[in-house]
C-alpha cells in the first residue's frame, strides 16, 4: 500500500470533536442522546426491520454458530463458580438464543430487555422468560425481591447504555460472591483498527455508530471500568477477526459491500470449524487473542473482587 500517513485511531479532526475519553481509557460520544431520544430511535430501528445484527432468518450454521459461542461461555464460566442454584440471567435478552441455549441446559433462566419483539421472531418459547421495561429498574426490583444469579450475560450491551459505569455498580446488587459477569463488547480503538487507518486500508473508523454505540472499550479500558465498580476480570476472549479481510484490497468489505456476506460467512464457518476440533483449544486461542488486542469482539469474564 502506498502514500501511508498517520492517522489518529478517532480518525479526523471532526471526528474527533464527537468524543471525550473517559479517565478509565473508553471513549464515549461527547453529546450524548437523551434516554427519550434513545427509545424513540431503537424502537423505530431494532428487530421492526432486518438491520444490524438481526434478521428475519438464519441459516442452519448460523443457528450452531450462536450455540457454540454460548457453549463457550458456560464452559468458562463452570471453571469459576460452583453452581448450585444454576440461575441465569441475561440483560439486553434481544433474540433469546442465549436464554434458549441455558434453558435447554435445564438452568432457571430470565432476560430483562426493553421489549420482546425480538425473542417473539426467533424464540417464542422463551417469551415467559423476559421482563420487559428499563433494565436499570428491573434489576432494582430483582435485588429488592432478594434474586442473586450464578450467571449474569451482558452482550453488546454496555456500548449501547448512556451510564454504563452505573449499570455495573447496579448489577452488583443481584451478584453474590461468586457470581460470573460476562460482557461481550466490540473491540473497538484497538491497535488494528489503527493499523487499518495508518494503512490506508480503510478511510475512516467504520466502527463509530452513532448514536447506536455511546462508549467503546477495548482490552484495557473494558478491564479498568469493571475494575472501577469491583469487578475483577477472571478471563478475557476474543472471536474471530472479521476484519482482518480489510487489510486485503481483494477481500476488503467496506470497499465492496458485497463481500461482506462472504466475509461473515467465512467466519460462522471458520468459529464453527475451531470449535468442532477441540473447544478447549478454541478457547485458548481466543484468549490469547484477547490478550493481544486482537479480534472483532472482547467477552469478558468477571466475578466481585
Amino acid at each position: 500500500m502506498q502514500n501511508k500517513k498517520k492517522l489518529n485511531p478517532i480518525g479526523n479532526n471532526q471526528q474527533k470533536n464527537l468524543f471525550i475519553k473517559h479517565k478509565l481509557g473508553f471513549f464515549q460520544l461527547k453529546n450524548k442522546p437523551s434516554k427519550n431520544d434513545l427509545k424513540k430511535y431503537y424502537s423505530n430501528k431494532y428487530y421492526q426491520q432486518e438491520c444490524g445484527n438481526y434478521q428475519t432468518q438464519y441459516t442452519n450454521e448460523e443457528i450452531e454458530y450462536f450455540h457454540i459461542k454460548n457453549e463457550q461461555k458456560l464452559n468458562i464460566a463452570s471453571k469459576l463458580i460452583c453452581l448450585k442454584n444454576k440461575r441465569f440471567l441475561d440483560i439486553g435478552c434481544g433474540e433469546g438464543h442465549m436464554m434458549n441455549f441455558f434453558k435447554k441446559m435445564d438452568w432457571n433462566v430470565l432476560g430483562l430487555d426493553y421489549g420482546d419483539y425480538a425473542c417473539s421472531e426467533m424464540n417464542p418459547k422463551c417469551l415467559d422468560m423476559i421482563k420487559i421495561g428499563d433494565i436499570y429498574k428491573s434489576i432494582e426490583e430483582l435485588a429488592k425481591n432478594g434474586n442473586k444469579f450464578e450467571i449474569i450475560n451482558l452482550t453488546n450491551v454496555l456500548e449501547h447504555v448512556l451510564k454504563p459505569i452505573a449499570l455495573l455498580k447496579k448489577i452488583k446488587l443481584i451478584a453474590h460472591k461468586n457470581t460470573v459477569l460476562i460482557i461481550t463488547v466490540p473491540n473497538d480503538f484497538s491497535f488494528y483498527q489503527n493499523f487499518l487507518l495508518n494503512e490506508l486500508a480503510i478511510t475512516k473508523p467504520f466502527w463509530i455508530v452513532n448514536p447506536d454505540h455511546i462508549s467503546y472499550f477495548e482490552k484495557d479500558s473494558l478491564k479498568n471500568i469493571c475494575n472501577h465498580v469491583g469487578w475483577k476480570e477472571q478471563v478475557i476472549m476474543a472471536d474471530f477477526p472479521i476484519d482482518i479481510f480489510l487489510a486485503n484490497p481483494y477481500s476488503n468489505y467496506l470497499h465492496d459491500r458485497l463481500k461482506g456476506a462472504a466475509a461473515h460467512e467465512v467466519r460462522v464457518k471458520l468459529e464453527n470449524l475451531f470449535h468442532s476440533r477441540s473447544i478447549n483449544a478454541t478457547i485458548d486461542l481466543y484468549i490469547a487473542m484477547a490478550n493481544l488486542g486482537f479480534g472483532r469482539q472482547l467477552t469478558g469474564f468477571y466475578q466481585i473482587k
